[in-house]
């Protein structure tokens, strides 16, 4: 049976700095989908800008894996 080779990158990496970040932009983000590189970050509250968004991370830090997450609204309940 022939080996078939993934397309997927496997990357593991810490972020903290990332997390912080988020943590102190929380409040500006609200609601919004943010891409994330140390202390750069940029938000979006559609899909097709945060595409965008993830690759100008990745070619203005072309050595680290951008980080996408949620900063949910203060006072909402999420149900996932």
């Amino acid at each position: 049976m022939p080996k078939i080779k993934s397309c997927y990158r496997v990357v593991r990496t810490r972020y903290t700095v990332e997390q912080k970040t988020i943590d102190e932009h929380a409040d500006e983000f609200q609601g919004q989908y943010v891409v994330v590189v140390g202390k750069d970050i940029a938000g979006s509250k559609n899909g097709d800008e945060l595409f965008r968004l993830f690759r100008q991370m990745e070619k203005r830090h072309p050595k680290r894996v951008p980080l996408i997450s949620f900063v949910p609204e203060k006072d909402k309940i999420y149900i996932l």
